[in-house]
């Protein structure tokens, strides 16, 4: 077996072995699920709504959850009446002002007797005990609807050297309502509208309107939300594999077990329009944690066949493990191809592993954790709103496996190394080194420096990257960030050198609780696109 699959199974087998252990283990007393949102991102620290009020606790594990899906893992730090600010333990993306955050809450301490409002009689609301049917029954009424969401303007120019400048105006809109028209009905909607105007140095210029809808859809439930049917644009965490897709998905909910079945055509890819090209449907069976847990984990498999203009397009399936306490976390995923018709024709296995991804965190004391994963993964060009030669060279060099420890010292500094091989498809070996480091919560404006020095070197061709910045919470509400870095590239091959620098500034506010604005301005020097970017946005959560 090669040693990256024989340790791709080697993690499957330990995460196994670790959820049978813990699985029988009772769930707290006192505990119950909570949500908040990120309220503010400043580097490797993250601020939540939520503090001692809402039942939080000093080493309190959090989870950032974004279109029914984890995104990031959290750890509570420091902790006033409600706010909270955390440690960044792992992403899988970006993190944005207005995410969800689910996390156990604490059993606060009963208000001592005399703190307590009398029962007037005749009161209608302080006149009811917190125990009566009556008062429980109207906080029901009061509790059965409700609607959540943003609206955001943004706004970006590129102004490059040559004098060609484009300009992008968007509106973003995001709802999700619960129990609308006190029925068991919820609605989800995410639209994305965008206005593109490119100006030419040379000749003229062109203008593009984009919308684009990433989810529309409507879902009906049982009192108890056991079983669920949603119809219409939608994607589904235990359905991450199979991205956005217009149809049905009738799924049942347990304490321990979920399982789903789904119907569906892929939307074309461009402008996410309707269309009846790709067909597919499938099923998922997946084992979790109750909710009540401290450990979070959950294993997953599912099937999925799909058709393209009425021929055999690809037929997988695929295993989820997840697994995460305060000490040790684990995720996996693999995709097994099933070839038949042409395929087998053109001389494909029955069955051919296509994708292959784990990762591995482990805390051996308290200060040091290593870490280590592998990722064959195949590269899908994604929308982002926000590219810089950092992010370019993570992507670049993101597939391979990879080995690396973190040390965190006292309360004020954290460090990593790691070190990446990638020789994915037959292609040359490249190895990437990189090393980081960050002096957290400095004073009392909170300041934050950090370094990242990183080297990528193969046959032929290197690249070097270092990146620097600079945080400060002047006032409440408000951060500033300063940085910059520089990146160069050599191809030996082609003769080819490419140096590019940059600098930034950002500026992020919180308005009255609900609104947030932030500005970025970028200025690049060198490379291969000299020129300026600026990006702003002003949004309201309700």
């Amino acid at each position: 077996m090669p040693p990256a699959r024989s340790q791709l199974l080697a993690c499957l087998l330990a995460a196994v072995a670790l959820l049978a252990a813990d699985s029988f283990q009772p769930p707290p007393a006192l505990a119950a699920r909570a949500i908040a949102h990120v309220s503010q991102v400043s580097g490797g620290v993250v601020y939540v709504d939520a503090g001692r009020k809402e039942g939080l606790a000093e080493g309190d594990s959090l989870v950032v959850i974004r279109e029914a899906r984890a995104v990031a893992w959290l750890k509570a730090t420091y902790l006033s009446s409600h706010r909270a600010a955390c440690d960044t333990l792992r992403t899988l993306s970006e993190l944005r002002t207005g995410d969800q955050v689910q996390f156990t809450a604490r059993a606060l301490p009963a208000p001592a007797p005399e703190l307590a409002a009398p029962a007037a009689p005749g009161d209608s609301a302080r006149g009811l005990g917190a125990t009566s049917p009556l008062f429980a029954a109207s906080r029901r009424k009061a509790q059965r609807s409700h609607v959540q969401g943003r609206i955001g303007l943004t706004y970006l120019l590129v102004d490059s050297q040559d004098r060609n400048r484009l300009t992008q105006a968007g509106l973003d809109v995001r709802l999700d309502g619960r129990q609308m028209w006190d029925a068991p009905v919820d609605v989800s909607v995410d639209v994305r509208s965008r206005r593109t105007s490119f100006e030419r140095s040379v000749g003229a210029g062109t203008s593009d309107d984009l919308t684009r809808v990433y989810r529309l859809n409507v879902s009906a439930h049982d009192g108890a939300g056991r079983y669920v049917v949603t119809l219409g644009r939608q994607s589904s965490s235990a359905l991450s594999l199979v991205s956005i897709f217009d149809g049905a998905l009738v799924e049942s909910r347990g304490a321990s077990w979920n399982s789903g079945l789904f119907l569906g055509a892929q939307p074309e890819p461009i402008r996410l329009g309707a269309s009846s090209s790709i067909v597919e449907l499938g099923g998922y069976l997946e084992w979790h944690q109750p909710e009540a847990s401290e450990k979070r984990w959950s294993v997953s498999s599912g099937v999925v066949s799909s058709r393209q203009d009425g021929a055999t397009n690809r037929d997988f399936g695929y295993t989820l493990i997840y697994y995460n306490n305060r000490d040790f976390s684990v995720s996996a995923s693999q995709e097994i191809d099933v070839n038949r018709g042409w395929k087998r024709d053109l001389g494909e296995p029955l069955l051919s592993p296509t994708s292959s991804y784990a990762t591995l965190n482990m805390r051996v004391v308290p200060s040091l954790s290593v870490r280590a994963g592998y990722d064959s993964r195949r590269s899908v060009r994604l929308y982002r709103d926000y590219i810089s030669p950092e992010t370019e060279f993570d992507d670049r060099y993101r597939q391979g496996g990879w080995a690396g420890l973190a040390l965190e010292q006292v309360t004020h500094l954290r460090m990593g190394a790691d070190v990446r091989t990638n020789a994915i498809g037959g292609a040359d070996r490249v190895t990437t080194w990189s090393g980081n480091m960050e002096v957290v919560r400095l004073g009392q404006t909170n300041g934050a420096l950090h370094l990242r020095l990183s080297r990528a070197s193969g046959i032929g061709i290197s690249t070097s990257l270092a990146t620097y910045g600079l945080g400060l919470d002047p006032l409440s509400g408000c951060h500033v960030e300063l940085g910059g870095g520089a990146r160069s590239t050599r191809n030996d091959r082609f003769q080819l050198q490419d140096d590019s620098r940059w600098l930034s500034a950002g500026l992020d506010l919180t308005l009255l609780r609900r609104g947030y604005f932030n500005w970025t301005l970028e200025r690049y020097s060198g490379g291969l696109s000299p020129g300026t970017q600026m990006t702003s946005g002003l949004s309201w959560r309700f």
